[in-house]
């Protein structure tokens, strides 16, 4: 029961990850997007027939769940089977439309990018089916679909149709307005004729996101008709199968299905700028501004501002150009946007005060051996650390952690014989061991209120909010005292170790016991600390993340990044 629970944890929490950044289809390097394509077969009334749902260009998924569609009244889906090239597979126990099939692969590289058959469907064709063609139609919902970096990936669709001829004797049974005997080959289908008489078809499927239930309907309707639909009127970003049941006034059928295409709505940024900066020798620019245009109604999205980018050019000058990431989109609703991000942006570099304008580095000579008359510098043996904390000892699992901090100028205690290593870190402080950390250079003052003027954290909350470490509460507080969490640690460090170049990649998607527990803004930052071996959790499998951080967590893990990182 045990690892059951386990599993089925896991899978929870892959499928509560939603992803922030645009819904879109994601081509690989050759512009190929990825695609589901179903095949097409042909059959008679009473045959069984194989459908292999297949992938092309997989851009590396590790959770999809997909829906397979049918006409239940002609087709009876008997047998599926998975191909086993996408991991640990959910596949429903019950044979009915629509059918759900769930791949969940947490762990493996060597099936990330699997192309080809990943799944057969057996269908059985009623003994009374009409002659026609079934849609065997593949759909999805928002979110479905992750690849490797925790990104949702839209597929595109080519479903497949399973042909049904007629019984070739003419002496089976139809439906209740088809029944007969004769002889001869094809089909005696009435409500195909009623189809091709009429010309009903749907109308357009793809619609941008705006907000509103968006439907589909049938046109070319014979006088008299009734139409039901079945899924229809969806409101989010996604590829949905609908269905439409005409009902003439002779009480024929005709049914017919499309797919309901609900395409990402395009964001613009407003207002963005490139601060100009007074020269230090480094390339970090910090960007500003971004309002977002284009949110339908009370939608929630935004974005995280300032941003990072660099000059291409770090020398002191005007207009340099200026290159970046594009943030990402955040929010319940992100998923439903794409951004559209400006082209070029530039700045100037100011040279400081009393700073001349650098020029091409000359290489330091060697110093000559002194003569043997001449006086030199001993060299000394480091005194090994004292440790004057009454509170940690050589026992304690965070020992060499805070002797680490201590030595290092990175972690004062809170008084002259104490660390307090169990009491909670606020704002102030985590932001003011990471500007140790970074060599405390100078930055323009913050528009914070709530900042005392000398205080020992004022620098330190300048420079965090100068290049977007650390954000306000609101856009004229920080907060200082405010107790941060684990998670809230973990985005800090995350967003430092891109101020510091630091490796950003992940090796794998971390899954913990209480991963649904961790906030979306926080998802990305834990995945990476988790992976580059800064968090570790706690032996059964959680990471406890709205839990507050202690000195003594902060002080290892602080060591990590730096020995592991720096």
């Amino acid at each position: 029961m045990k690892l059951i629970w386990k599993i089925l944890s896991a899978l929870m929490a892959v499928a509560l990850i939603v992803s922030a950044v645009p819904f879109a289809v994601a081509a690989d390097d050759a512009g190929n997007a990825p695609t589901i394509t179903v095949s097409s077969s042909e059959a008679k009334p009473g045959d069984t027939v194989e459908v292999e749902i297949s992938l092309e260009n997989n851009p590396g998924i590790v959770s999809m769940r997909i829906y397979c569609d049918y006409d239940s009244d002609a087709l009876t889906l008997v047998e599926a089977v998975d191909a086993d090239q996408l991991g640990d597979s959910t596949f429903k126990n019950v044979y009915e439309a629509p059918y759900v099939m769930f791949w969940f692969n947490p762990t493996s590289y060597s099936n990330y990018t699997a192309n080809g058959v990943v799944a057969t469907l057996t269908f059985k064709v009623a003994d009374n089916a009409d002659a026609g063609d079934y849609d065997i139609a593949i759909s999805y919902n928002k979110g479905d679909i992750i690849n490797f970096n925790l990104r949702n990936v839209a597929f595109e669709i080519e479903d497949g149709v399973i042909e049904v001829e007629g019984s070739g004797s003419g002496s089976g049974s139809g439906n209740t307005n088809n029944s007969g005997t004769g002889t001869g080959s094809g089909s005696n289908n009435k409500d195909d004729k009623d189809d091709e008489d009429f010309d009903i078809e749907f109308e357009s499927d793809t619609f941008t996101y705006d907000g509103k239930r968006k439907s589909l309907k049938v046109t070319g309707l014979p006088d008299g008709a009734d139409v039901e639909y079945d899924n229809n009127g969806k409101r989010e970003v996604g590829t949905y199968t609908v269905k439409a049941t005409i009902t003439t006034e002779d009480g024929d059928t005709i049914k017919k299905s499309a797919r309901l295409t609900i395409e990402p709505r395009e964001l613009t940024i407003e207002d963005l700028t490139a601060e100009d900066k007074i020269y230090d020798g480094k390339t970090d620019a910090v960007l500003t501004g971004g309002e977002l245009e284009g949110i339908v109604g009370s939608d929630d999205v935004y974005i995280t501002m300032p941003t990072k980018g660099e000059f291409e050019d770090e020398q002191v000058g005007k207009n340099k150009d200026v290159t970046f990431e594009k943030p990402r989109l955040r929010g319940d609703d992100a998923d439903n946007y794409e951004l559209e991000w400006p082209i070029v942006l530039s700045a100037d570099i100011i040279a400081a005060p009393g700073v001349t304008t650098p020029t091409t580095p000359t290489t330091p000579t060697k110093p000559e051996t002194p003569k043997d008359d001449e006086t030199t510098t001993p060299v000394t043996t480091p005194t090994p650390w004292q440790n004057p904390f009454t509170d940690v000892t050589m026992n304690d699992w965070y020992y060499t952690a805070v002797k680490y901090a201590s030595e290092n100028g990175i972690m004062n205690g809170v008084s002259a014989d104490s660390f307090n290593p169990d009491g909670d870190i606020t704002r102030s402080m985590f932001v003011t061991v990471l500007y140790r950390i970074a060599g405390q250079p100078a930055s323009a003052k913050s528009a914070f209120t709530d900042i005392v003027s000398g205080s020992w954290y004022e620098a330190a909350v300048n420079w965090a909010s100068a290049n977007g470490i650390v954000n306000g509460t609101s856009a004229t507080t920080f907060a200082p005292d405010t107790v941060i969490t684990r998670e809230q640690m973990a985005t800090i460090i995350y967003r430092f170790a891109s101020y510091k170049k630091y490796d950003l990649t992940t090796s794998q998607t971390r899954i913990f016991a209480d991963g649904a527990e961790i906030a979306d803004y926080a998802r990305e930052a834990m995945n990476w600390a988790a992976d580059k071996g800064l968090i570790t959790g706690s032996g059964d499998g959680t990471v406890t993340p709205k839990a507050n951080a202690s000195r003594a967590q902060a002080a290892t893990i602080l060591q990590r990044m730096v020995e592991k990182l720096g």
